[in-house]
């Protein structure tokens, strides 16, 4: 047998693992370790919602089906950066509120009459010249948005190369076809009936 044909049977076998496949085993694993293991002690701060983290995990394990652990983990990954991404956001306007109501006196002294932009501008810049609270805001933000598209990326690359080396009839079969870089046959009324029905060729991924 040539080292090509065992790398085929290599993928094809990896490709059946054990493990919870379906949507439903991987979203309570996925909660079981939110609950119990390190990213519930080191993520979701006790005045969050823990509930509110499952939902938006298993909204995720929804939208992207990951197929086994490695691909979950990369969806908590995900996960975990929006929801940093969220508490940064929160912070940001917890920070401007109370600074302008800090400044409330201050303004009240300058000013007969100030809109609201106006107070919001006070506060910026207050915040910005003296405190650099927001600068550090901003790089927490773009810091957890790159971490975000990082694992998205893996995970994409991981899912195309799964898909990839799954044999036709296999991928025929999947009760939910990854949609990434494949076009699924049984969806496509464009092929006449005799080539949905013969072999295909292995489909070409997404650029």
């Amino acid at each position: 047998m040539s080292s090509r044909q065992k790398r085929k049977i290599a993928r094809t076998n990896g490709s059946k693992s054990a493990g919870s496949k379906t949507p439903e085993g991987l979203q309570k694993s996925a909660q079981n370790a939110v609950r119990h293991g390190l990213t519930s002690k080191t993520l979701v701060l006790s005045n969050e919602s823990q509930a509110k983290f499952d939902e938006l995990l298993a909204a995720f394990i929804k939208k992207f089906q990951p197929a086994d652990e490695v691909e979950l983990e990369l969806v908590t990954d995900m996960v975990a950066a929006r929801w940093r991404l969220r508490r940064v956001w929160l912070i940001q306007t917890a920070t401007l509120d109370l600074q302008m109501d800090r400044m409330d006196p201050e303004i009240a002294a300058q000013f007969q009459v100030i809109t609201e932009p106006t107070r919001l501008s006070l506060a910026f810049a207050t915040l910005a010249n003296e405190q650099k609270s927001l600068q550090l805001l901003l790089r927490y933000e773009s810091t957890y948005n790159r971490a975000f598209e990082r694992a998205q990326k893996a995970l994409e690359k991981m899912q195309r190369t799964r898909v990839e080396s799954m044999p036709t009839e296999e991928l025929r079969n999947e009760p939910n076809p990854p949609s990434i870089g494949i076009e699924n046959p049984s969806e496509n009324p464009s092929k006449p009936q005799s080539e949905e029905n013969g072999p295909n060729p292995d489909p070409e991924p997404t650029p």
